[in-house]
């Protein structure tokens, strides 16, 4: 979340190449690129707690876990993270 929160002090756009020269490849295909489901199944073992957290990606709009960059939707809302 300090990446996107310096980037909206500055005035500056997040992009990937940003978000890999601050967060690095792992993290950016984690939190950014990748899919809300894998980032649920990194992080959590019980299948309760994951729908628990899905829910605010599938509120946010008409996309799938599985798809990729809901992994962002999923940080950003779903895990306390709001900016």
């Amino acid at each position: 979340m300090d990446y996107l929160q310096a980037g909206y002090r500055t005035a500056t756009a997040p992009s990937l190449d940003t978000a890999r020269a601050a967060l690095g490849d792992t993290l950016t295909r984690l939190w950014i690129t990748g899919s809300a489901a894998d980032l649920l199944d990194h992080y959590f073992t019980a299948d309760r707690t994951k729908i628990y957290m899905a829910m605010t990606v599938t509120e946010s709009g008409p996309v799938s876990l599985a798809e990729p960059y809901s992994a962002f939707t999923a940080a950003v809302d779903g895990l306390g993270l709001g900016v």
